[in-house]
């Protein structure tokens, strides 16, 4: 089926063959009867039934095409994607989750299962039956792109159910809605991150950004923006703050710079895409122009590279023809017999560390006199090499020095980026006293250094359970709440549960209603 995910494909699959339990499709697709695949991950598809396989696609293609992987490989590397082809190949996902960065991400590595009501209307008169389509399954697709109506997620197979079911989506295994209808801003919002959420997959499964390039982009935004960043990005944040999982974008001016720091710092480890969607909706309305601003920062920097080797050719063969003549426009200077005093005269100078060149012009010699001079007395050279060194110290120490008395308020890291030559030539020479001059200033490392108040993450979240359980009430008159009703009227009780030294007043609480 078109837009149809692997998973529901199992369903239909598990229809068919009238299968009486879970186990036993597993047993027909993975010739295994564990529950050796995900809805959202799967994994192990090299194991696949090769009548599965034939009707549709080698595991590549069923990753591609119909799973929610391609999401997140833009921003990864090439070797990442890789490793994360291999690892739902495999017979088990292991931290595939861990390296997208879904579990340090804040948008939750939870992927539920989602439906549109007009699409299962549509399907089931069309084909009969309703599918999950992979469309709506994406992190960050909150309405349908087709008919711009809030999704609704599947009560099986969520973090708390613990078992995997092969089911299609029907209204009575589907909740309702997150929150009201939104209202015309927060709707265009959600219809525009929906579209660059759809339009970022399709990009994943043929390319991958370069990360240096992309941060490069949003450096170069914060440019030319900074001073209206923090309350103009929130408002676009807070159109879209209200819908799970896009609870955790920043609301708030405030939380605004730490957001952005996360994106433009340098360091190994990968953001969620839905960060990186928040700002591409935000800087380029689509992601089709945000790869236009991407593809042009690359021919540029591609363009300045090529100039720069260029320019390194033009110079080395400037250098390498006639060296003797770039240091002096004399055609006269030639290697010579030199005379005892003259002779005598030189070493004095080397001795004293002097530079080459103003001894050649001083002596109307050339430079490989002096190497051969050089090379004949040791000790000169030694001493020449030493004092050499004791300037050179003297100099970059001299240079940093200004450069930190020039910028008092700038960390370490901002002098080394002013003065790169400097700073290299210090710590390979002189690293001690360089590390001696960095401690006493301030890193610039702004440090967490909050400790966690879990008394008032209980008392927020049983407040926020007493909330959804008085809403729940006032819906179901007379019937007893469920757990699973409750689990996703607050999506964030099941995973704060899960941390069973914490959190006893909601838990106490829970046990008064379930």
């Amino acid at each position: 089926m078109d837009d149809e995910t692997f998973y529901s494909a199992c369903s239909r699959q598990h229809c068919v063959l009238g299968a009486a339990s879970t186990s036993a499709t597993l047993a027909w697709l993975f010739n295994t009867t564990s529950a050796t695949t995900t809805h959202d991950l799967p994994y192990n598809l090299s194991a696949l039934n090769p009548a599965a396989m034939s009707a549709w696609g080698d595991p590549r293609s069923i990753i591609l095409e119909h799973t929610i992987l391609p999401v997140f490989l833009p921003f990864q590397s090439a070797k990442n994607a890789l490793e994360a082809f291999q690892a739902m190949e495999s017979p088990v996902l292991g931290s595939l989750k861990y390296r997208l960065g879904l579990l340090t991400g804040r948008f939750g590595a939870e992927h539920p299962l989602k439906a549109c009501s007009s699409c299962m209307a549509a399907d089931l008169d069309t084909h009969g039956f309703a599918y999950w389509h992979l469309s709506h399954q994406y992190p960050g697709v909150q309405v349908c792109p087709v008919h711009c109506e809030l999704l609704r997620e599947s009560c099986c197979n969520r973090q708390w159910s613990r078992r995997l079911q092969w089911i299609l989506p029907e209204e009575s295994t589907l909740a309702p809605a997150h929150g009201d209808a939104p209202l015309g801003p927060s709707l265009r919002a959600l219809e525009q991150l929906a579209n660059a959420v759809l339009d970022l997959a399709v990009c994943g499964r043929t390319r991958q950004f370069n990360p240096d390039v992309v941060r490069a982009l949003y450096r170069d935004a914060l440019k030319v923006g900074a001073e209206n960043l923090a309350s103009t990005f929130s408002q676009h944040c807070a159109l879209l703050q209200a819908y799970p999982p896009l609870t955790s974008l920043p609301s708030d001016p405030q939380q605004v710079p730490a957001f952005w720091t996360q994106l433009v710092r340098n360091r190994q480890g990968c953001s969620h895409p839905l960060k990186h969607l928040a700002v591409i909706t935000w800087l380029y309305g689509s992601v089709s122009g945000f790869v236009e601003a991407y593809d042009r920062a690359v021919d540029r920097k591609l363009t300045e590279s090529l100039s720069q080797k260029v320019w390194d050719t033009v110079q080395l063969a400037e250098e390498t023809v006639e060296p003797d003549r770039a240091i002096t426009p004399s055609a006269n200077r030639k290697p010579k017999v030199l005379k005892p005093n003259i002779r005598a005269g030189i070493l004095e100078h080397l001795s004293r560390g002097e530079e080459k060149n103003g001894i050649c012009d001083a002596f109307g010699i050339t430079v490989s006199t002096v190497n051969k001079l050089l090379r004949s007395e040791p000790e000169v050279h030694q001493s020449w090499l030493h004092e050499r060194l004791i300037s050179n110290l003297k100099e970059h120490r001299a240079l940093w020095l200004a450069a930190s008395s020039s910028y008092t308020e700038r960390s370490p890291k901002d002098i080394r980026i002013r003065i790169p030559s400097v700073y290299a030539w210090l710590y390979r020479n002189d690293q001690e006293w360089l590390l001696s001059r960095t401690s006493e200033m301030e890193s610039g490392r702004r440090g967490n250094n909050a400790s966690v108040n879990w008394a008032q993450r209980d008392d927020v979240l049983l407040n926020q359970v007493k909330m959804r359980v008085r809403k729940l009430r006032e819906g179901e008159t007379g019937r007893k709440i469920s757990r699973a009703s409750l689990y996703l009227a607050c999506p964030a009780l099941a995973s704060a549960l899960e941390k069973r030294c914490h959190y006893p007043r909601t838990r106490a609480f829970l046990k008064t209603m379930l």
